[in-house]
């Protein structure tokens, strides 16, 4: 069983670990030299990721077609805003007969559209799917009891993908709702982000709590509106998602919002920002489009943009709870 993940992030590893003990094979293909020169000579900046293991089963390339050569699967593991040029890169080698699993969350500015589409549109193919859920890649690495949702509407990927991730420590479910399991896989970074804001003002935990109900029962109607199921909130990919990413200092999202809410300097806000990937500011500008182009109203993304890109005071987020 031969795999390769395109992108050497945090998760793209933890991916590969999961991979590697259940049999596979894996290439890691990255196109940062700095990135690729630390993984060849057995590091990693992060040192959250101290338990990822450099097996011999896993491979690092700076070649897209040596990575996916041969593979029964391909993770794209990449950021939201290079999926399309790395689906491009990769499409001239890529085999009809290979599995595609989206591992990134967000959607695409450009295209507006979420990754699966990309993947679809460019490498013109079913045998697609995406994985979502409450894991952060230090808990994979650790082997932490973890679990993941997994939507495709091809049956063969579902059964293929399965047996390369689930394990004792990993356990995965099958979902057929793969836009409701991208869009809270996306929105759950934005609502991070304005869970910060309110922890930081010090918000009270009532007021929090009515906050989270009022958001939750708004994206579930706005996901509806689009064509998802609203029991997908009850998924891996749902509720355990926001309740990790929503709770957490290890959340990145949730931290910079925090930032915020504390009013902290511009400088400091922008360090954090120039320092780490933050995926909600891109998915909420991305989304902010997306429902302005079908003209849907949702007056928590009109919010948020205009305290994130508009610089207005972060009370605004409070104005939310009176509409």
């Amino acid at each position: 069983m031969k795999v390769a993940i395109l992108g050497a992030g945090a998760y793209g590893l933890a991916i590969s670990q999961v991979l590697v003990d259940n049999g596979c094979k894996v290439s890691i293909w990255t196109k940062v030299i700095d990135e690729y020169e630390m993984l060849i000579n057995k590091k990693i900046k992060d040192d959250s990721l101290s338990s990822f293991k450099f097996d011999n089963n896993i491979k690092i390339t700076m070649d897209i077609k040596e990575a996916i050569n041969d593979t029964n699967a391909i993770f794209i593991a990449t950021s939201i805003k290079f999926v399309k040029t790395t689906l491009e890169e990769m499409k001239k080698y890529y085999k009809k007969e290979q599995h595609i699993c989206v591992a990134c969350k967000g959607i695409d500015q450009d295209n507006l559209c979420f990754a699966l589409e990309l993947v679809k549109k460019i490498l013109c193919t079913k045998k697609v799917a995406v994985i979502s859920g409450p894991t952060f890649a230090k808990d994979i690495l650790n082997k932490q009891p973890s679990a993941l949702t997994l939507a495709t509407n091809y049956k063969s990927s579902a059964i293929l993908l399965k047996k390369y991730l689930d394990n004792d420590y990993l356990k995965i479910n099958i979902s057929d709702d793969v836009f409701g399991v991208e869009m809270w896989g996306a929105v759950k970074n934005i609502i991070a982000i304005a869970c910060g804001i309110i922890d930081g003002m010090e918000c009270s935990t009532s007021t929090k709590s009515m906050f989270m109900t009022k958001v939750i029962n708004d994206f579930i109607k706005m996901i509806a509106y689009f064509g998802g199921k609203k029991e997908t909130f009850l998924s891996y990919a749902g509720i355990g998602d926001l309740w990790l990413t929503c709770n957490s200092f290890d959340s990145r999202n949730y931290t910079f919002g925090k930032l915020i809410g504390n009013n902290k300097n511009k400088e400091e806000i922008n360090r954090y920002k120039d320092s780490t990937t933050i995926e909600g500011l891109y998915t909420l500008k991305s989304l902010y489009l997306l429902l302005n182009k079908y003209k849907y109203e949702m007056s928590f993304i009109n919010i948020m943009y205009e305290i994130i890109y508009l610089n207005h005071d972060n009370k605004s987020i409070l104005v939310y709870l009176d509409k």
